[in-house]
């Protein structure tokens, strides 16, 4: 099981960042040190702070999931299924909230 340490550290990486430049007040580079190798468990505030800092949600450096995503991805299967059966003024709106939709998630990929 991947902890939120490990996660944080690999988001990092991935994103070429050192811990310097994550860092920001009330969460130092050596608090990241020692989330990221397990000694530490973040508080919530830490955790968003990083997570803004990131670019990815609190609940995907907690679970390695985007709740918000996959919230996201269900609701455009949905609008674009009432898209299909509505009127056009409906659907026409129905659309709309779609590409808002669309543009978001594509925006936090």
């Amino acid at each position: 099981m991947v902890e939120i340490g490990q996660r944080l550290r690999e988001t990092r990486e991935a994103k070429r960042m050192s811990q310097r430049t994550l860092s920001a007040p009330g969460v130092t580079p050596a608090y990241i040190s020692r989330v990221e190798a397990g000694q530490r468990m973040p508080r919530l505030n830490a955790l968003r702070i990083l997570a803004r800092g990131l670019g990815v949600s609190v609940a995907y450096l907690e679970t390695g999931h985007d709740q918000v995503d996959e919230a996201l991805k269900a609701m455009v299967q949905e609008l674009s299924a009432i898209e299909l059966e509505a009127d056009p003024y409906i659907a026409e709106r129905v659309r709309g909230v779609r590409v808002v939709a669309n543009r978001l998630l594509t925006e936090h990929a």
